[in-house]
């Protein structure tokens, strides 16, 4: 396992090998222990890597972003065809109408969609006839993820896809997230694209057009480095070097790389060894030259809506753990009655 070069911190880049999309047959033994015993070491230590040989084609990547970055740069009126309703989770987020931290406005726009969310009787977006050959192929790597993860923890190898058998069905809480973050406007200074926050899933996958990528901040207490806990943050800004005293601090873009993210449901079923990311998208203001619009494209990994969102405890005078559904839904609407607006966990 290679480690990418930020700053001062080292983020860990796992080849897949055998485990990547493009090989049908099953992966060696040896193979299913190398990449598990370098995504147990990446997500304990970082709580995210660099993912290589994951067999995704660049140029399906390619013609996906095309395709959405055409969709967000149309009019207004067009693009709210498709507009999230009140009480849903599919479909197109107008600029600035979330909201997920205090930290100021967030400057992005969106779209939730899922496989198969879109039949012959409800017109789909534009861009779907280019991401739904990528959605299979990235449903197909993360079940491979979760089997490896699953024998990384001692358990049997279908411990994690068991959990997950609506994910890739409208059924499921799993969906894919375009986030589209425009040129920066006159007179407005530099502001958040995207709130921090942490991933309620149980891992996101994270792919990335060409501007400039992601950052880890040390966590309060604990020194920046590779075996303590990090902050990750997607910036749009100069590179910046982490420094000791817990600034945000910038992990670059890798062509041709997935970012691979663990979230809290894993956190939790891993016996909190696994640590959740917290990630934040800076936008920069009209001062930084050299910039252009990002877009990017998350696969949001949750399990089925009925499993315990954490392992019931030993004690049998416990409350019962809530459900993934139950658990998303409380915490969505105690966030909204704190003036926070969420589309998507």
């Amino acid at each position: 396992m290679q480690s990418q070069e930020s700053g001062c911190s080292k983020l860990p880049t796992l080849d897949l090998g055998e485990l990547g999309v493009q090989h049908t047959g099953e992966p060696s033994q040896q193979e299913w222990q190398r990449v598990t015993r370098q995504l147990d070491r990446a997500l304990s230590d970082v709580g995210c890597a660099y993912l290589t040989g994951h067999g995704v084609p660049d140029d399906q990547v390619k013609e996906a972003f095309s395709s959405a970055i055409a969709f967000f740069k149309a009019e207004r009126d067009f693009k709210m065809r498709w507009v999230v309703p009140d009480e849903g989770n599919v479909g197109y987020i107008a600029m600035s109408s979330e909201k997920y931290s205090d930290e100021g406005k967030e400057l992005h726009e969106g779209f939730l969609f899922k496989q198969g969310s879109y039949d012959h009787e409800k017109e789909a977006p534009p861009f779907m006839t280019a991401v739904t050959p990528l959605a299979q192929l990235v449903h197909a790597l993360s079940r491979r993820l979760m089997t490896s993860l699953a024998l990384s923890l001692n358990k049997n190898r279908d411990y994690f896809v068991n959990m997950h058998q609506d994910s890739g069905t409208p059924k499921g809480m799993s969906v894919y997230r375009f986030n589209y973050y425009p040129e920066p406007t006159r007179g407005r200074e530099s502001s958040t694209g995207f709130g921090a926050h942490r991933d309620l899933t149980m891992i996101s996958l994270l792919f990335s057009n060409d501007s400039e990528g992601f950052q880890p901040d040390g966590e309060e207490g604990h020194d920046v480095k590779l075996t303590r806990r990090f902050v990750i943050a997607a910036t749009l800004c100069h590179p910046q070097i982490c420094d000791p005293s817990g600034q945000w601090v910038d992990v670059p873009f890798v062509p041709g790389t997935i970012l691979l993210l663990a979230g809290e449901f894993l956190h939790f079923y891993s016996n909190k060894r696994f640590i959740p990311v917290m990630h934040k998208v800076v936008v920069p203001s009209e001062n930084h030259p050299g910039y252009r619009p990002r877009c990017s494209l998350i696969y949001f990994e949750h399990a089925d809506n009925d499993t315990p969102m954490w392992p019931p405890g030993d004690d049998p005078d416990s409350p019962a753990p809530p459900s993934v559904k139950e658990h998303i839904e409380k915490l969505f609407l105690k966030a909204r009655a704190e003036g926070a607006k969420y589309t998507s966990p």
